[in-house]
């Protein structure tokens, strides 16, 4: 990872977590430090409560492994060195910053390599209901970023989805560069497949009427 494409508050967040795990006498830095790192910031905080999560409930989650990690108490604190996983995560949000085509890791980039809710469930629904769209970064992340072919319009089509009952965020307010077409952001953690299912039926009724134009 070339820590020069991280943006100033994503170097903030990384730099947060090697401090806190200085604090807690960890060893090493943890992907859960990281995560309370983006936590104190608000646009992480945003974009997981856009995603349908509790922020005090991945908080939690997060302090949870944290407590059961080595740390050593009573000696001078030293420089924690970097865990593999926590170099992975570096490493995946690097991949993620590509596949949005962006030139910087932002922190959004960061939260989609963490990876602590399971996309299978949304990803099988679009497949089937609007295979058209292109999902990115389906690897890892708190939301999932879908793509929209060129004849659609992103604002349009929240609108349309709004209409049905379906809530659903443009990437263009989060991007560092403007971008060639629309996307959507898909928040899905808390749900179940069945409501899952259910939005995405919905949000292909908006693209239909869409297409189809106003009834006459």
């Amino acid at each position: 990872m070339d820590f020069n494409r991280l943006t100033i508050k994503s170097q903030e967040a990384v730099g947060a977590a090697q401090e806190l795990a200085r604090r807690s006498g960890n060893p090493e830095i943890y992907p859960e430090h990281l995560v309370l790192a983006l936590l104190d910031q608000e646009l992480p905080r945003t974009l997981v409560e856009r995603a349908g999560a509790s922020v005090a409930d991945v908080r939690a989650r997060a302090e949870a492994v944290l407590s059961a990690k080595p740390s050593v108490q009573g000696a001078p604190a030293q420089q924690p060195r970097v865990s593999t996983a926590f170099a992975e995560v570096l490493d995946h949000a690097e991949e993620e910053m590509r596949k949005l085509e962006d030139d910087y890791v932002s922190t959004e980039h960061l939260l989609l390599a963490l990876d602590v809710v399971p996309r299978d469930a949304l990803l099988a629904a679009l497949a089937e209901r609007l295979p058209e769209l292109e999902p990115a970064g389906i690897a890892a992340g708190l939301h999932l970023v879908a793509w929209l072919p060129q004849d659609l319009d992103e604002a349009t089509v929240i609108a349309a989805a709004a209409r049905e009952g379906v809530a659903v965020a443009g990437v263009s307010p989060y991007r560092l560069s403007p971008a060639p077409r629309g996307g959507l952001i898909f928040g899905y953690s808390d749900l179940d497949e069945r409501l899952i299912a259910d939005g995405v039926s919905r949000l292909a009724a908006a693209v239909s009427s869409i297409r189809d134009g106003p009834a006459t």
